[in-house]
């Protein structure tokens, strides 16, 4: 696992670009920038959803399957079965 790193504000200012690529590749997990040797931030690298959300889109294609003469279009209930709608009809 990643360690972390405590630098101080001076320090942050002048390898920022190299810390924040190091906690994007992964090979820091945090940065505890400080003051005076007092902690004033907490730099994390950011948690990407893009991944599983990728994964999880489509993972069921292809588990459904209709038959060949399935027609989607094809009238399956002749008539209501509502007993309101029937009297209605009839007046």
């Amino acid at each position: 696992m990643p360690a972390g790193i405590t630098v101080s504000a001076s320090g942050f200012k002048a390898k920022c670009l190299s810390l924040l690529r190091k906690l994007e590749t992964g090979e820091l997990a945090r940065v505890m920038v400080t003051r005076r040797g007092k902690p004033v931030a907490l730099i994390v690298g950011a948690a990407t959803q893009r991944e599983p959300l990728k994964d999880m889109y489509g993972f069921q294609a292809g588990l459904i399957q209709f038959s060949p003469d399935y027609d989607p279009f094809e009238q399956v209930i002749d008539e209501p079965s509502d007993p309101f709608l029937d009297k209605s009809r009839s007046r």
